[in-house]
């Protein structure tokens, strides 16, 4: 059992190898070297809420100020300080017996830190006084009690911090953080989503902010690889060490896209129109090569029309995922667009995720999908279903299928009307990841001014 402050020690052990953990829930350290005559030191964590009272080191009373060879004793704070890591407007009291304190908030006292407050104990009849804070509850919605332990004869105001600590299920602190920021030409609605890669080959998927930040937090010691998706082999970065404390920052950045086909027209006026069969109403907005941008509604006609336009080149999108990109307008007459209809369809992304010992797994998420049902299946064999968001700690979505042999097996969503074909060795985790994608059923035509209504009614017959 633990010393009040949390001390412990392990005597007249025999030279060997060791490993210690707190129980029943807490961090864990291995590979603990005695050879029978030498002492190791180790700091170890209770999972969940704790606290610290923090004093002002240098308030203490110097030799100097002794008396009799007795030290002084320190005077009675009337005054404490709280600060609940992540939580503000929290309501703290301090209590001893029947007296009670004035409740505060944290986050009221900013001066001190985000998340503190300060209290006003002067009225508290003992020397000691118990902090306690309301409202923290657990994962589970349940409420936490949160109280700390506060001798008030200290050498300055006594500081209390309450904490918690994340440690896996292997019992390693999970304090680590990656952060970061994905930079680079991002298509207009397009969301973009960073996958976090640990060392068994588990993935944790995360959307992206509107600028383009992401962070995953509360991970265990390791080496982890971080990439956008969809872009695996141009922006991931691997190794990134964590030591269960630390947070590392790392900028993922998307390739400039591929240049598309210009459309040129050789005596452009100035004009762009942009045609979508019934879509009056919705916005379009034209951009220029220096990024400026000009918006305005398609009309009762289907079109959107820009005009008084410099010579230059040009990207007209229409919200809903209509797009043509390099648009060049010089001499003395315009451009139409006839935009084509989208279609909407499920895709396959299969990709390694690290090795596995002795088995395979076929770890498989549906973007937005909870509850759907998935099938596996193998020739010669009956095959199996599980449901997305049944495997939440490998994400919102997704499912896992395990332990499997080697051979070629079939992944299929219900309903989705798409499959994926995955082959394993014995030895490795896929994962199938089933995404939709947005494109035109044929390239959109690009016609002189005046003549997209035209172009449009022959390539409908034409169909």
């Amino acid at each position: 059992m633990t010393q009040p402050d949390g001390a412990f020690r392990f005597v007249d052990l025999p030279a060997g190898t060791y490993s210690a953990r707190v129980h029943p829930r807490g961090s864990r350290v291995d590979n603990i070297m005695l050879d029978g005559q030498n002492e190791q030191r180790i700091d170890l964590m209770l999972a969940g809420w704790g606290y610290v009272v923090q004093v002002d080191a240098a308030a203490r009373p110097s030799a100097a100020d002794e008396l009799d060879g007795r030290p002084q004793r320190t005077p009675k704070q009337t005054r404490v300080r709280c600060a609940v890591a992540g939580y503000k407007s929290l309501a703290v009291y301090a209590y001893s017996g029947e007296w009670r304190s004035q409740r505060v908030e944290t986050g009221s006292a900013l001066a001190l830190g985000e998340f503190a407050c300060e209290m006003d104990v002067s009225g508290c009849p003992a020397d000691e006084c118990t902090v306690a804070v309301q409202g923290v509850v657990d994962e589970e919605g349940e409420p936490v009690a949160l109280t700390a332990y506060v001798p008030l004869h200290q050498p300055s105001i006594p500081f209390v911090r309450f904490t918690r600590q994340q440690i896996s299920e292997r019992g390693r602190a999970a304090q680590s953080a990656i952060a970061g920021q994905v930079v680079g030409e991002m298509d207009s609605g397009q969301l973009v989503t960073v996958v976090l890669t640990d060392e068994q080959g588990n993935r944790h998927q995360q959307r992206v902010t509107k600028g383009g930040a992401f962070e995953f937090d509360y991970l265990e010691a390791g080496l982890y690889a971080v990439a956008v998706l969809g872009h695996e082999t141009t922006t991931q970065r691997v190794d990134l060490a964590l030591d269960g404390q630390n947070r590392v920052t790392v900028e993922l950045r998307l390739p400039r896209p591929a240049p598309e086909p210009s459309h040129v027209v050789a005596d452009g006026s100035g004009v762009i129109v942009g045609i979508i069969p019934n879509g009056a109403g919705k916005v379009a907005w034209l951009v220029d090569s220096l990024g400026n941008e000009h918006s305005a509604e398609l009309d009762a006609d289907d079109q959107v029309r820009f005009d008084q336009l410099p010579a230059g080149v040009y990207t007209l999108n229409v919200e809903g995922g209509y797009k043509e990109a390099n648009l060049r307008i010089q001499g003395d007459k315009g451009v139409e667009i006839y935009f084509a209809p989208l279609v909407t369809e499920w895709r396959a992304e299969v990709s390694t995720a690290g090795s596995m010992p002795g088995f395979s797994a076929i770890r498989v998420e549906v973007a937005e999908q909870y509850d759907l049902p998935v099938y596996l299946s193998k020739e010669e064999w009956d095959g199996m279903v599980a449901l997305t968001g049944s495997k939440r700690e490998l994400g919102r979505f997704a499912l896992e299928f395990s332990p499997l042999e080697p051979g070629y097996y079939i992944v299929e969503p219900a309903g989705l009307n798409v499959l994926a074909e995955v082959q394993l060795t014995g030895l490795e985790a896929v994962w199938v990841s089933f995404r939709q994608h947005t494109a035109p059923i044929r390239p959109n035509g690009v016609v002189p001014l005046g003549t997209a209504r035209r172009w449009g009614r022959q390539e409908e017959r034409a169909e």
